[in-house]
């Protein structure tokens, strides 16, 4: 049985943590952004981006829940070990959304 690709998922809701992004696909990852629709055009790394996906804001919790949760189904991540390779990190890359991405 062959490893999974390292999922990353990143929460933005300020356009910030591109370095972070970077790095990530430099190391391998698969590398997804979740963002508000009003920075769709904003400097993100795109060659460091597997997909963007856009929502109106990210301070609804219950919204966020959904739309991190069909990803998750629609991209196959799996929490189950990071030595089997499967591994996926959902990571807030603004203050605001630490108690969002817990």
């Amino acid at each position: 049985m062959s490893a999974r690709q390292t999922t990353v998922l990143c929460l933005a809701s300020y356009v910030k943590g591109q370095e972070f992004l970077r790095e990530c696909k430099r190391l391998g990852c698969r590398v997804l952004l979740l963002t508000v629709e009003k920075h769709k055009d904003a400097d993100w790394p795109r060659e460091s981006l597997d997909e963007r996906f856009l929502m109106p804001d990210l301070l609804r919790r219950e919204d966020v829940i959904h739309a991190v949760s069909y990803l998750a189904r629609k991209h196959d991540i799996h929490h189950t070990s990071m030595r089997g390779g499967n591994f996926a990190s959902i990571t807030p890359v603004c203050d605001i959304l630490f108690g969002t991405a817990e």
